[in-house]
């Protein structure tokens, strides 16, 4: 495949990240380097806004190219040179929670349409992939893609694997299985250099590796106390003329706290975003301030949640600083918005002690519809197992269920909260109840998280007659997708249950059984 020029290729990049790729390309395509770059463009007063739809909409580009004397086309990041490839890749997986969801996956789905060459770049791909199949198995594209992919040990990596594995088992308390391996084998395939002179300046037991990186294998076996004695010893038996090194001072430095991490720039725009939320600001417009959401990085997040005050806002102020977040374009990233519902949504509703007023009911339907992912793991999730939990928290909960999620978020809604630490309660159950009643769709994996959360709870709910309505309504709904294991578990979960709805639930399970 012939290869554009650098130069040519840069200028089709949006000017404000360039930057990015001339810093990559100074130092041998240096990912630190780049990742420097884009700390000082965060952190500078004069560094202009970064959009990560730009960057990958750039490189996603597709660009004419000749391969076999065919012309064809692929994606203008794969006609840079490999280093900077892999540096890229490596730069927006190390940034994925700050893309924003529809940047990450038309960027995905353009590179599983593509055959990646090289190996690094595509396993950083199948990273990514991994990282969202973690976070949402609902995914059909990605678990697909998940399930095809098998790693197979090289000889080398099994033979290892192997060896370590017995030496694990039979190791003793007082030993390490590490050290015999690591004098043994050169897991970084470089060669011990033999050269004498080399050794006397280097010292013994030092692998010297081609790209004159040098290695020190550790001693895991010497206490601190033997190692002070070993080093007192080897001292005494160097020359005496030797001169000592001076005496280091080490100076401890306090750490800086969220606030401090904020140049005076972006405190002075926090400040003004305050003040218009707070005074209650119009939504027709959104003002420039509330961009600060994409010129910050996920650790100053907090920091400018703490100077915006979001928790004492009044309810009209949370709509207008929604609307505000909705409206953004470029749109805010996954993680910081799930830190502002977090910050913003999540205290109103631990708040509720009767039923939600209506335009918080209407905020969070609108926040909900947009963001859904980002509003489940910021705000109704961690209101259904915190303490407040309650019988208005459970009815709005419900609501949102209804009219704001699809069948998909339903069902990455309930694993999310199946994942969660929470004790079984009438509105726990009446949240469950309406998942059960509008026919949520459960995968294999969210079925044995539910049948594993109802045995934890049965016991102390054996005499509730809303948790056997519910059991009663999850064998009828989701008993034929269960495995034997599951439906032995419901036995014991039906056994245990003192309510009338035993009985109903006990001939539900024999229909299946039979």
């Amino acid at each position: 495949m012939n290869k554009v020029t650098v130069e040519t290729l840069t200028q089709k990049i949006p000017s404000s990240w360039q930057g990015l790729l001339g810093a990559m390309a100074t130092k041998q395509h240096n990912l630190m380097s780049g990742e420097m770059w884009f700390q000082e463009m965060h952190q500078s007063r004069y560094g202009t806004m970064l959009s990560w739809a730009d960057l990958t909409d750039a490189i996603c580009t597709e660009e004419p190219v000749l391969e076999n004397d065919q012309l064809t086309f692929v994606p203008r990041l794969l006609c840079f040179a490999v280093g900077l490839q892999r540096s890229l890749v490596s730069f927006l997986h190390l940034h994925q929670s700050d893309l924003p969801q529809t940047v990450l996956h038309t960027f995905l789905d353009t590179m599983r349409k593509t055959k990646i060459k090289d190996s690094w770049v595509e396993t950083i791909l199948q990273m990514f992939e991994h990282n969202i199949y973690k976070t949402d198995k609902s995914d059909v594209k990605t678990l697909a893609f998940w399930q095809e992919q098998k790693y197979t040990f090289s000889t080398e990596n099994a033979t290892f694997s192997s060896d370590l594995c017995c030496r694990l088992q039979a190791c003793r308390p007082d030993s390490s299985p590490w050290q015999t391996r690591m004098e043994q084998t050169n897991v970084f395939r470089t060669t011990v250099t033999p050269d004498e002179s080399t050794q006397q300046h280097m010292g013994e037991g030092v692998i010297k590796i081609d790209s004159d990186v040098v290695l020190c294998p550790m001693e895991v076996d010497v206490t601190p106390e033997e190692l002070s004695g070993k080093i007192t010893a080897d001292s005494d038996a160097e020359d005496q003329t030797a001169v000592s090194p001076p005496e280091q001072v080490h100076y401890t430095q306090r750490p800086q706290t969220v606030v401090e991490m904020l140049d005076t720039e972006l405190k002075d725009e926090a400040q003004r975003l305050k003040e218009i939320w707070h005074n209650g600001g119009e939504c027709s417009g959104i003002p420039a301030e509330v961009y600060i959401f994409n010129k910050i990085s996920s650790v100053q997040i907090q920091a400018i949640c703490n100077l915006l005050d979001l928790p004492g806002l009044s309810e009209d102020s949370v709509a207008t600083a929604c609307q505000h977040m909705m409206q953004m374009s470029p749109e805010i990233s996954y993680s910081h918005c799930t830190e502002f519902v977090r910050r913003c949504i999540l205290p109103k509703l631990k708040l509720l002690c009767q039923n939600a007023s209506r335009i918080l009911v209407v905020t969070l339907t609108s926040l909900t519809q947009k963001f859904p992912k980002q509003t489940i793991d910021g705000a109704l999730v961690p209101c259904l197992i915190a303490e407040e939990m309650g019988i208005p928290q459970a009815d709005l909960v419900c609501r949102i269920l209804k009219e704001a999620l699809s069948a998909e978020h339903k069902e990455y809604f309930t694993r999310r909260l199946l994942e969660s630490t929470f004790e079984w309660s009438e509105p726990v159950i009446a949240v469950m109840q309406t998942l059960t009643d509008t026919k949520t769709d459960m995968n294999s994996t969210t079925l044995t998280l539910l049948v594993s959360s109802l045995e934890k709870g049965s016991l102390q709910m054996a005499k509730s007659l809303k948790f056997g309505k519910a059991v009663l309504g999850i064998i009828s709904k989701y008993g034929k997708q269960m495995n034997e294991d599951s439906l032995v578990t419901m036995a014991r979960i039906v056994d245990c249950h003192k309510s009338f709805m035993r009985k109903a639930a006990q001939t539900a399970l024999k229909r299946l059984v039979t």
